[in-house]
């Protein structure tokens, strides 16, 4: 298997594994394009801040954050394989 597999796989087992949390609206598995060289996850909560349960599911899939952003009444959290 290749490395570009494993992190694909990475990246939807941690989505998968993010939905399953109540308060996760979305979660999302971005390939990697020019602009992002890597496997991207985005989560959607429907929360002000993110919660440790979705930061503790990325981690647990060795995903890295890179961003935790506000937007509105919910916040985007970035992780990238």
């Amino acid at each position: 298997m290749t490395y570009t597999v494993l992190a694909r796989k990475r990246a939807r087992d941690a989505a998968a594994r993010c939905e399953t949390i109540p308060i996760v609206t979305a979660a999302d598995v971005l390939e990697p394009t020019a602009e992002r060289s890597r496997w991207t996850v985005e989560v959607i909560v429907a929360a002000a801040v993110a919660p440790t349960a979705v930061l503790s599911e990325l981690v647990a899939t060795d995903l890295a954050i890179c961003d935790v952003s506000p937007q509105g009444s919910a916040t985007v959290v970035t992780a990238v394989v």
